[in-house]
């Protein structure tokens, strides 16, 4: 072979492992625009799935819920008394001989909130806002604070409380208490905002917006139904 052939050869050689070495490093320039979009993708489906998941935690919804009580303290009170106070002699000598008038004020504390007892938190999610449907707030314990009880006595000559009296007394001023108390919107419309601005901070860093819906008939229904 001549020696203007082996130039060539080794011009041809040199120029063959160029090529294959632009090949290579733009193989490897698409193998890491693959990878980079892939991972992109990867991270972007992971972080979908914490936040479906965060989102639909139901349970933990439901314990939020829950423990998101309202707590409202005051006294009950209720008299009892046989006299008309109406001025009048009879009246007058009612008091003096037969009187039975019994005042009695108990300090209380009632708890209001949802109770998911025998029902299920439902979530529906859509773009940046979160529906929760829960039932409507109710008034789930009371308690009438005996041990700190003031009661007043007035009684004519002829008259005498026993402790029945009393124990009845106590336990009608509880029944009465209780029903008004579970039937005041006030607290209840408290215990709504309570709810609602926990659930905000939960979702707050999700940047989601809590649409709180209460309704005692909707939350037994499919999320589905709800859409």
């Amino acid at each position: 072979m001549s020696e203007s052939e082996n130039i060539k050869t080794e011009e041809k050689m040199q120029f063959l492992v160029k090529d294959n070495k632009g090949c290579f490093l733009f193989v490897i320039f698409i193998l890491a625009i693959v990878l980079a979009v892939m991972a992109y993708f990867l991270g972007k489906k992971n972080g979908a799935v914490t936040t479906e998941r965060l989102i639909s935690n139901t349970t933990f919804l439901k314990n939020i819920a829950e423990l998101s009580t309202l707590e409202a303290n005051g006294s009950a009170n209720i008299t009892s008394t046989n006299i008309l106070d109406d001025g009048t002699l009879t009246d007058m000598m009612k008091k003096l001989f037969s009187e039975k008038t019994i005042k009695i004020s108990v300090p209380f504390t009632a708890k209001y909130g949802v109770s998911l007892k025998n029902q299920n938190i439902r979530v529906n999610h859509k773009d940046t806002v979160v529906t929760i449907f829960l039932p409507e707030p109710e008034l789930l314990s009371y308690e009438l604070r005996l041990d700190k009880m003031d009661a007043t006595v007035r009684k004519g000559l002829l008259q005498s409380i026993d402790e029945q009296t009393l124990n009845s007394l106590e336990g009608k001023l509880y029944s009465q208490s209780r029903q008004q108390m579970a039937g005041n919107d006030f607290y209840k419309q408290e215990a709504k905002n309570k709810v609602q601005k926990i659930l905000e901070e939960y979702f707050a860093p999700l940047d989601y917006n809590v649409k709180l819906v209460f309704d005692n008939s909707q939350t037994g229904k499919n999320v589905k139904d709800l859409d």
